[in-house]
C-alpha cells in the first residue's frame, strides 16, 4: 500500500503522521476506482483524548473527517482509522489528483511545543479506464466501400455502428452491408459497401458528408459517449454522368439520289437531320442537351447544306456531369460550282469574238452517280444554246468560245451558264463595239490601224487603267490618249514626254481640244483605247489598242 508521512509546522523527532492509501479495482461501466485513504500516527508518548473531527482525509475534491480515538502510550505507531473513496475518471478513463490527511492534536509535545494539526498530501494518477472506442473512415465513391477503422480500448468490449447520409440512416455490419438495426461487433476493420440509395441523396450534388456513430458496449452498458467521423460520399462521374447517343441523317432528296445512302453527306447541299438521345443516371436529371454546340430543347437540329463530317453530341445533368460522343460520317467533298467568263475582241476590226470561261468544279463520284459538267452559251437574250466541251483538270475547269460573224460596229451580250448534278452557275459578258479601219472629219482623217513603229502599251487589271509607257518616235513625237464609251467620250490628255504625264504616276489634266479627265492617273472604263501620236505637225496616226475585259 503506497503511503507517506505528514509532518508538524516544526518537525519533532519521533512525532509523525503517516499517510496511506489502497487503489481498488475499477468499475468499467461507472468508469469509477475506489480508493481508500488511512492514517496513523507515530509518536514517542502520547496522552490525547479523543476530539471532535480530530481526522481529516480527502481525495481530489472529495473529503471525509471523523472522530480519532483515545491515546495514551508510552510511544509506537496508532490507528487513527480510514475511509474509502469512489473516484470518478475523465471521459477518457483519466484521473490524476491530490490525496491528503490530517490529524489535530492540540498538546505540548517535548521540545517541539504546542502541536495543532499533523497533515500532508500527494499528487497521484490513478489507472486509466478503457472507454469508449474510436472510429475513423476514407472517402469513398457510392457503390464502392470506405475502409471503416475502430481503436477499440478493451478487446472484452463490442461495438456498433449507426451511419446517415442525408435523410437516410442505418447500420453496418460486421461484413459492411448496411442493415436495419444495430449489430454489435469485435471487428475494427470493416469495408462499408456504400448502397445505391444515397444517389437519392445528392441528385444534383456531385458528393455529399456521410456521418458514422460508433457506440462502445462492456456486456450490454454503453461504455463513454458516442463517438462520431464523417467521410465523403460521391457520385462518381465515370459512373453517373448522362447516356448520350447520336444520329445523322440526309434528308436532302436530290443529294440521296446521288449517293444512293442517306448516311452520306454531300458537301454544301445535304441536309443533315441530326438526332440526340440522352438519359440521366443515378437520380439526376437532365439539365441540357447540345448538337454541335446548339441548345436543342427536343432531340432533333436541322442542319442545312452541312460542311462538316464531325457532329458532337452532349448532354449535361443536375450534378453538372457532362458527356459528350462524336459522330463521324461520310462527308462528299463536293466543290461548289462557279463560273468566271471574259469576252473581247481579239481583233476589233473584224467580225471575230471570244469568250474565256473558267471556275472550279467536282470532278468526282458521289456515290451512285458521276458528276457531270455542261457548259453553254448563247449570243443575246433570244439566241440559241450552244455546247462547248470544257477541258478538266482536278477540280477546276476551263472553255473557250470563238465567235464569228459578229458586227464589229455592234456591241454584243453573251450568255454563259454551266451546270452539274447539284446546281447551275451563269454570267453574262459584254463583247464591245470594234473599230473601223478608217474615218474621216471636218478637218482631219484617220487610219485606225495598230502599228508599232512608236511602242504605246497600257496595262489594264479588273477593267482598271492601271499605267502609261511610252516610247517615242524620234525627239518630236507627242503622244496624246483618250478613253471612248457608251456614255460619251472621256478624255486623257497628255503633253510632251517631258512632262509629269509620263512619270511613275500618270498626271490626267485637259488640253484643249480635249475635255478634263478627273483623278489622279486611273480610270474606271472598259472599251477601247485609241492612243495619237503627233509625228509633225498637221500629220496625226492613231495607235489601237484592245483593253480586254
Amino acid at each position: 500500500m503506497p503511503s507517506f508521512n505528514g509532518t508538524t509546522g516544526s518537525p519533532s523527532s519521533g512525532l509523525y503522521l503517516i499517510i496511506s492509501y489502497e487503489v481498488g479495482g475499477y468499475n468499467v461501466a461507472s468508469n469509477t476506482t475506489p480508493v481508500t485513504v488511512s492514517l496513523h500516527i507515530h509518536h514517542g508518548g502520547l496522552q490525547v483524548g479523543a476530539g471532535t473531527d480530530d481526522c481529516e482525509v480527502h481525495v481530489g475534491s472529495q473529503s471525509y473527517k471523523w472522530k480519532g480515538p483515545d491515546i495514551y502510550s508510552s510511544g509506537g505507531t496508532e490507528d487513527l482509522g480510514s475511509h474509502t473513496f469512489t473516484v470518478t475518471h475523465n471521459t477518457d478513463g483519466t484521473w490524476s489528483g491530490e490525496i491528503g490527511a490530517s490529524y489535530r492534536l492540540g498538546i505540548t509535545y517535548g521540545s517541539a511545543g504546542y502541536v495543532g494539526t499533523i497533515s500532508g498530501k500527494q499528487t497521484v494518477d490513478l489507472p486509466t479506464i478503457p472507454r469508449a472506442s474510436s472510429i475513423g473512415a476514407t472517402d469513398a465513391n457510392i457503390e464502392s466501400k470506405s475502409t471503416i477503422v475502430v481503436g477499440r480500448k478493451s478487446s472484452s468490449f463490442t461495438h456498433t455502428i449507426q451511419y446517415k447520409f442525408g435523410s437516410i440512416s442505418g447500420y453496418i455490419d460486421s461484413g459492411g452491408n448496411a442493415v436495419s438495426s444495430a449489430v454489435k461487433m469485435t471487428d475494427t476493420t470493416i469495408l462499408f459497401q456504400l448502397p445505391s440509395s444515397f444517389y437519392a441523396q445528392i441528385p444534383s450534388a456531385k458528393s455529399g458528408v456521410c456521418t458514422l456513430t460508433c457506440r462502445t458496449y462492456s456486456g450490454n452498458t454503453q461504455i463513454g459517449d458516442a463517438q462520431t467521423t464523417t467521410f465523403s460520399a460521391t457520385a462518381a462521374e465515370s459512373l453517373c454522368a448522362p447516356d448520350v447517343t447520336g444520329s445523322v441523317k440526309d434528308t436532302n432528296d436530290a443529294t440521296i439520289a446521288l449517293t444512293g445512302n442517306a448516311n452520306k453527306l454531300v458537301r454544301f447541299y445535304s441536309t443533315a437531320l441530326c438526332t440526340i438521345t440522352a438519359e440521366a443516371k443515378k437520380n439526376a436529371t437532365l439539365v441540357s442537351k447540345k448538337i454541335t454546340g446548339v441548345d436543342v430543347s427536343g432531340n432533333t437540329l436541322t442542319i442545312n447544306n452541312v460542311d462538316i463530317d464531325a457532329f458532337t453530341f452532349s448532354a449535361t445533368d443536375s450534378r453538372g456531369y457532362s458527356k459528350p460522343v462524336t459522330l463521324k460520317k461520310t462527308l462528299i467533298p463536293y466543290v461548289r460550282l462557279t463560273c468566271n467568263a471574259k469576252g473581247y475582241r481579239p481583233n476589233p476590226t473584224d467580225g471575230s469574238g471570244r469568250v474565256d470561261i473558267s471556275g472550279q468544279y467536282y470532278n468526282g463520284n458521289f456515290g451512285a452517280v458521276q458528276n457531270t459538267l455542261s457548259v453553254k452559251y448563247k449570243i443575246g437574250s433570244d439566241g440559241s444554246w450552244l455546247s462547248v466541251t470544257p477541258t478538266i483538270s482536278s477540280n477546276t475547269y476551263t472553255a473557250v468560245v470563238d465567235l464569228t460573224g459578229l458586227d464589229y460596229l455592234q456591241s454584243y451580250t453573251i450568255y454563259v451558264s454551266v451546270s452539274d448534278k447539284l446546281g447551275t452557275a451563269s454570267r453574262n459578258v459584254e463583247i464591245m463595239k470594234g473599230i473601223p479601219v478608217f474615218d474621216w472629219g471636218q478637218n482631219d482623217f484617220r487610219f485606225n490601224v495598230p502599228i508599232t513603229s512608236a511602242s504605246k502599251r497600257v496595262s489594264i487589271t479588273d477593267d482598271r487603267f492601271n499605267a502609261l509607257s511610252y516610247a517615242v518616235c524620234g525627239n518630236v513625237c507627242t503622244i496624246y490618249a483618250y478613253v471612248k464609251s457608251t456614255s460619251g467620250t472621256i478624255t486623257i490628255s497628255g503633253f510632251p514626254k517631258s512632262d509629269a504625264l509620263f512619270a511613275a504616276a500618270p498626271r490626267l489634266s485637259a488640253t484643249a481640244p480635249y475635255a478634263p479627265v478627273s483623278g489622279s492617273g486611273w480610270i474606271n472604263r472598259s472599251g477601247v483605247f485609241t492612243i495619237y501620236g503627233s509625228v509633225s505637225a498637221g500629220t496625226y496616226i492613231s495607235l489601237t489598242y484592245v483593253c480586254k475585259q
